[in-house]
């Protein structure tokens, strides 16, 4: 497993930021690494891609915040790069945002909507309950 954060200001989830503190149960085990990207990507401007080479890994079960933003360009990314890339959605979720026409829309309908334009164009979208099954275990 990997963890990626926002390296600097003034993305709401950087390293330094209240937001990015997770609850001890979900803490990154110290020898997991940690890659600080600068862009919403999380291949830009880090060695993940290299690294996950280097270990043959082709297979990717992504998840994180947000499902529209960063989560969906890791994504799209990964799939770009040739990784077999799995979204597990109920452990990616995303904020409330106001369009273009004023409306805000509910952070469970932008999910929704980030999670549909996935499906079967850039990856699986599968369910937490499903990765054990799909890592063959």
């Amino acid at each position: 497993m990997s963890s990626i954060a926002h390296a600097t200001p003034p993305r709401l989830f950087t390293i330094s930021s209240r937001e990015c503190h997770m609850p001890l149960s979900l803490s990154r085990p110290i020898d997991e690494p940690l890659y600080t990207k600068p862009v919403h990507s999380a291949f830009i401007g880090t060695s993940l891609e290299a690294d996950l080479r280097v270990h043959d890994i082709i297979l990717l079960f992504m998840c994180g915040l947000t499902s529209n933003m960063c989560v969906n360009m890791t994504v799209r990314m990964a799939e770009n790069l040739g990784f077999e890339v799995f979204v597990v959605e109920d452990v990616c979720a995303t904020l409330d945002r106001v369009g273009p026409d004023g409306v805000r829309r509910r952070a469970e309908d932008v999910h929704a909507y980030a999670m549909l334009d996935f499906c079967g164009e850039f990856c699986t979208v599968v369910k937490a309950s499903d990765v054990q099954g799909l890592l063959g275990n």
